[in-house]
């Protein structure tokens, strides 16, 4: 199925030496690209981006798709850890369910 393709082709960049270069174009999509791309293009992003980037991915922590903002929790989370929970936090609030509850099981995750 095509999500099976997309998710091998994120794997793929993810585990290609290269994919710096690629970074900007993946950031691209998330921003202009088809509703059907931008979260793997997120995903993949958020991947291959380096702790010194993290600020390049909270402007979409405002985007109207829940799904997008979920990924960019995960995303901050990978690349940062512990030091997330100040950024995420305020998600706890969000209007989307699955936002909050990804946000709860981060947070516990530092709390135990």
């Amino acid at each position: 199925s095509n999500m099976e393709v997309r998710k091998k082709t994120v794997d793929e960049i993810i585990r290609n030496e290269n994919n710096f270069q690629i970074a900007n174009d993946l950031k691209k999509i998330v921003e202009e690209g088809p509703t059907y791309a931008k979260l793997d293009a997120l995903t993949a992003y958020g991947r291959i981006i380096d702790k010194e980037n993290v600020e390049s991915l909270y402007p979409f922590l405002k985007n109207k798709s829940w799904h997008i903002r979920i990924e960019t929790i995960r995303c901050i989370y990978y690349l940062l850890g512990e030091e997330a929970i100040d950024i995420v936090t305020p998600f706890l609030e969000d209007k989307a369910y699955g936002v909050r509850s990804e946000v709860e099981v981060i947070v516990k995750s530092f709390s135990k």
